[in-house]
């Protein structure tokens, strides 16, 4: 059984996923296994994977033959995933190299069972265009209302809180991460860029009209009352505006951290 398994559902994915793939498999921790989920693509992205599954046996391509989402792909990911420590990376998005290292020893170091990182975001050539920080410490409802968890940086340790599955929702990532602090309090954040986050046209990111609405519905299928979900709504909007609009304000605030 491997140390880690790395969760990645991709659709359409030709242009980035052998990049992101192979920033899994030169990781410092070589003990882990890669499990690709295709969402029924409709480019090269299979033939990418099959040719590299056939070059490095820890990869593992898993089909769904009518496309569902990433929710449901990331579920089967989990489902198959036979590694203690589970963690994240989409498929136009990759890690630094000693990234597992850092977050895996911290964690055992410490007892986290949950932990996340900073991140670089980078454009379509690579090219850095921002660096997030992650806080020391997050909880559910520090969460709910300002996502600091990237999901490209997230690792959860299933020897504790065992396997946690994403909602079926818009707002999958976020709705996983809240299921796992439910069960075990706190994440913990290493303020470090260990990610590179990619935004381009095609990113689920590039479209943010569809977050708010995400966000709210969210609320609701975790049972928050209608108060809760408009003061948590309220907050999100809040945060969000702040970090866009007035960056300065929300680093004093804590509510965007510089990585060190």
């Amino acid at each position: 059984m491997p140390l880690v398994s790395v969760i990645m559902p991709a659709f359409n994915a030709e242009l980035f996923i052998q990049e992101s793939i192979e920033s899994a498999l030169a990781q410092t921790v070589d003990d882990l296994e890669v499990l690709v989920v295709d969402d029924a693509s409709t480019d090269r992205t299979r033939a990418i994977v099959d040719e590299l599954a056939r070059r490095d046996s820890r990869i593992r391509l898993l089909k769904v033959e009518r496309n569902s989402g990433p929710a449901v792909a990331r579920n089967c990911a989990i489902e198959a995933a036979s590694g203690r420590y589970i963690s994240f990376l989409d498929s136009d998005d990759r890690w630094l190299g000693h990234k597992l290292e850092r977050q895996i020893k911290a964690m055992r170091a410490s007892d986290w069972a949950f932990s996340f990182s900073g991140y670089e975001v980078i454009d379509s050539d690579g090219a850095v265009r921002g660096r997030i920080g992650a806080p020391d410490i997050v909880t559910y409802h520090q969460l709910l209302s300002n996502n600091v968890v990237g999901c490209l940086t997230a690792i959860y340790d299933s020897a504790v809180v065992g396997k946690v599955f994403a909602p079926l929702s818009g707002r999958c990532d976020l709705g996983l991460w809240l299921q796992v602090l439910r069960k075990v309090g706190r994440g913990r954040g290493i303020n470090e860029v260990l990610a590179q986050y990619r935004v381009h046209s095609m990113s689920h990111s590039a479209r943010k009209h569809r977050v708010a609405r995400q966000n709210w519905e969210l609320y609701r299928q975790e049972g928050l009352g209608m108060l809760r979900s408009i003061w948590h709504f309220g907050g999100y909007a809040a945060t969000g505006a702040l970090k866009t609009y007035f960056p300065k304000t929300a680093r004093k605030l804590g509510l965007l951290v510089t990585p060190s």
